[in-house]
């Protein structure tokens, strides 16, 4: 492409007689040689792939032990914070988002989507991968902690944490 003049520093003519029209048989031949080079590309990346593949089947991962105490599990700390978008009207969220209560009371909380409806639950922002650990407070008679699938269900009618394939209490 860089051999060709660009188009801009062309100047259009008014003599048609430059242009050269190829025989359909032209465009034949070009797309059979464009499909030619994209079977050798695809035979090529088949093979480097399978390359690929084995190498990467051969390597050894290596985990660190699984942590015992406190100390090593905190390495593997993460903040949480919880998303209004998705609390349930009962619940009331406080302290930057990281605290929830249940009021009894129904909250005034804008229509949104992501909103469990009829439930006490709420999700964090945060999505968690990999190792992960967190501690929770709690102060009354009790408390409910979940790790749940960001795709669980909004409704009551589909059970809540631990009820169903989305999640684990």
């Amino acid at each position: 492409l860089q051999s060709y003049q660009s188009l801009s520093g062309t100047s259009v003519s008014s003599d048609l007689s430059s242009i050269v029209v190829r025989p359909l048989q032209y465009f034949g031949d070009v797309s059979k040689t464009v499909s030619e080079l994209r079977e050798k590309l695809e035979d090529v990346l088949k093979g480097e792939w399978t390359k690929i593949s084995t190498t990467v089947n051969i390597v050894d991962v290596v985990l660190p032990p699984e942590p015992k105490t406190r100390e090593q599990f905190l390495q593997y700390s993460c903040q949480l914070t919880l998303d209004p978008n998705t609390a349930g009207t009962l619940l009331s969220l406080s302290e930057g988002n990281r605290k929830v209560t249940y009021t009894g009371q129904e909250q005034s909380y804008p229509d949104h989507p992501d909103r469990f409806t009829n439930a006490l639950m709420v999700l964090c922002r945060e999505g968690l991968s990999g190792r992960c650990y967190w501690e929770v407070e709690w102060s009354g008679d009790w408390v409910f902690t979940a790790v749940s699938y960001k795709d669980i269900s909004r409704t009551e009618t589909d059970g809540g944490f631990g009820e169903n394939d989305k999640s684990l209490l």
